[in-house]
Formats: structure tokens, C-alpha cells, sequence
């Protein structure tokens, strides 16, 4: 069995090399997604590995996950960015007839930087006022079964951008993700993400288009123990995320994460996060602390909380039959029968 899995592990890691550096990244060069911040306290933790994650932020990465999901999940998350920008996530699971027909999904990202002073075109022109960015993310997601092996997703997203108090400075845009989940074997699943594939970009009021960047990940979740597992992604920007979750306890769950981002041409950076969850109740706590080696500012405590419906159950009681009243009882009449008395002669005696 070992074997095995370790044939399946190097046949993904060969197929997500060879097309994370057959595709150019030239070609996926354009305006940040702001999805791509991380969706919840776990992927941070896990060095933002999350394409075949299977929990709820995971669900907004790769719309496939939410095949996974036969009851109401929900998760949050309120961070504080560079001391500048306010970042914040909120995202449920909506599964339909409790799976059987799939799973819908809802989420929204929102970052807000206030007090951007404005300026004219003009050199050295002095302040005219202060704006607000305000940028914007909404994503409507659906997710079913296709076979015992294989799960498929599909999600669409709504950009918005605005400087407040500027004129024209507003712009919209919509793409399309799709997802996949493959799951060979019980401690294995493998997963695949196609983001912004319809290249629409963005348009702005003034005239001017913004292009939003597509990018394809691949990714694998690899449980060597039960309470041990592995992610690692590779993404066509040459992005390389990995973490390591452990469950010494039902409860509690420690984490480590690693990624190397492109910083350019040749050059990478790496950064380090770490992480711990809390489940109770229902409830999962999450909280990461994700250090950036290029910029210090960024390097940011973030803490999210999920919840997980417990799933209805129907207990199956054995009902018995009504009993029957008590008939009275009958017994069979039995004619009866006189016979002649016999005489008696006490007048003799016997000696």
C-alpha cells in the first residue's frame, strides 16, 4: 500500500511541474486577486496550501470542495493588514437535500484602505483631500459528485474597485473559476483549480481596462497517519505552498506552512506561518501568524472562526401494533347428563 501511494504521489508532483513550468508566467501577469490573500485561519497556517484542503475556506479556493459537504458550514474572518488595510472574509456552504443534489456556496472579500491622500497630476501639487480604496470580491459557487472518484466545481466571481471622492475612479468585472477533486485512494486527494479563466478584466468608468490574472494550481492533501496531514501546492506563477497539520488531540490542531513566492523573473522569496485550531461544539477556531521575509509590515496575526452544523439524525423506532382488547373467554358448553339416584337400604347391615 505504501508503494502504492508513493507511485500516485510522484505521478501528481511530475504532472503539476510539468505544466506549472511549461505554462509562461508572462501570461498570467496583471491586477492582484484579492482571493489570493487566503481564505481562513488554516490555510494561512498551512503556508496557504489549500487546493485540496476539503474545509470551508478551502471551498472558495476550489469550488470542488463543497462536494464534500452535506450540512450547513460557515466561516469568518476580520484582519488588520500592513496596520493600513482592513481585511475582511465571510463564506458559507449551502448543500441541497443534504448533498444529494450538491452543494451551493456563498462568499464574499473585502479590503478597505482609508485615508489615501489625493493629489492633481501636477508635479509637487499639494494634498486636495484624502479617499478611501475600497476593493471587492463576491463569489457565487456550486459544487456535486461525479462519480465515486471524482468531484467537480464551478464558481463565479464579482470584482468591484472604487476610490471614494474621485471622479470615474470605479470598475467591475466578473470571471469564472472551475475546480477538480480526485481521490484515489482513502488517505490521498489530489486537486486541481482553473482561476479567472475567462480573462474579461476589469473597466473602469474612466475608459481604461484592468486585466484580472488567470493562473492554474494543483495541489495534494496526503494523510500518512490518521491524525498527521500533508498539503502541497504549485501554482503557474511558480508558487510553491506546503504545510503540516497535526491532531495530537481530538480537539486541538497544530500547524506549519512554507511558500515560495515569485518576486520576479529568477528570484523568489520565502515565507514561514504557524498555526493553531480549537474545535468545540461544532465550533473551529483558527488562528495563524504568517511571517513576510520581503515586507515586515505585512507579517500579520490572522484568526478566523468556522462553523459546522451537526448533521440531522432521525432516530428509527420500531413502533408495535396496537394490542388487541381482551375477548372473553368461551368454553365449549357440554350438555350435561343426570343419571338415577341409587336407593340406599340401611335397613341391612353387614357384619
Amino acid at each position: 500500500m505504501q508503494n502504492s501511494n508513493l507511485k500516485i504521489i510522484s505521478l501528481i508532483l511530475f504532472v503539476i511541474c510539468h505544466l506549472t513550468f511549461v505554462i509562461s508566467p508572462q501570461v498570467f501577469a496583471g491586477a492582484l486577486d484579492i482571493s489570493r490573500i487566503g481564505f481562513g485561519g488554516r490555510s494561512l497556517g498551512l503556508g496557504r496550501a489549500q487546493v485540496a484542503g476539503r474545509d470551508i475556506g478551502a471551498a472558495f479556493i476550489n469550488p470542488a470542495t463543497l462536494a464534500d459537504f452535506n450540512n450547513f458550514r460557515m466561516t469568518s474572518m476580520f484582519v488588520n493588514l500592513a496596520e493600513e488595510a482592513n481585511y475582511s472574509m465571510i463564506g458559507a456552504a449551502l448543500p441541497l437535500k443534504e448533498g444529494a443534489f450538491g452543494c451551493l456556496g456563498v462568499g464574499y472579500i473585502g479590503a478597505t484602505v482609508s485615508g489615501i491622500i489625493t493629489t492633481t497630476s501636477e508635479v509637487r501639487s499639494a494634498a486636495t483631500g484624502t479617499t478611501d480604496y475600497k476593493n471587492g470580491l463576491f463569489i457565487l459557487s456550486y459544487a456535486r459528485d461525479m462519480g465515486p472518484a471524482v468531484k467537480f466545481g464551478a464558481a463565479a466571481k464579482l470584482f468591484s474597485r472604487s476610490f471614494d471622492a474621485v471622479q470615474n475612479a470605479a470598475a467591475t468585472g466578473a470571471d469564472m473559476d472551475i475546480g477538480f477533486l480526485f481521490l484515489p485512494q482513502n488517505n490521498l486527494i489530489a486537486g486541481l483549480t482553473l482561476q479567472n479563466i475567462l480573462s474579461t478584466g476589469l473597466a473602469w468608468k474612466n475608459g481604461t481596462n484592468e486585466d484580472i490574472p488567470s493562473s492554474i494550481k494543483m495541489g495534494i492533501n496526503f494523510k500518512p497517519r490518521n491524525n498527521m496531514t500533508l498539503l502541497l501546492d504549485v501554482d503557474s506563477e511558480r508558487g510553491i505552498h506546503s504545510g503540516l497539520e497535526w491532531n495530537p488531540r481530538g480537539y486541538l490542531l497544530l500547524r506549519g506552512g512554507i511558500e515560495s513566492v515569485p518576486t520576479g523573473t529568477n528570484a523568489s522569496a520565502v515565507n514561514y506561518s504557524l498555526g493553531v485550531g480549537l474545535q468545540v461544539r461544532g465550533f473551529s477556531f483558527d488562528y495563524a501568524y504568517y511571517i513576510d521575509s520581503i515586507v515586515s509590515t505585512n507579517s500579520s496575526h490572522y484568526f478566523s472562526i468556522s462553523y459546522d452544523m451537526p448533521q440531522r439524525t432521525i432516530e428509527s423506532r420500531h413502533i408495535m401494533p396496537a394490542a388487541k382488547p381482551a375477548m372473553p373467554e368461551t368454553r365449549p358448553k357440554i350438555a350435561s347428563k343426570t343419571y338415577p339416584k341409587r336407593k340406599l337400604n340401611y335397613s341391612k347391615s353387614v357384619l
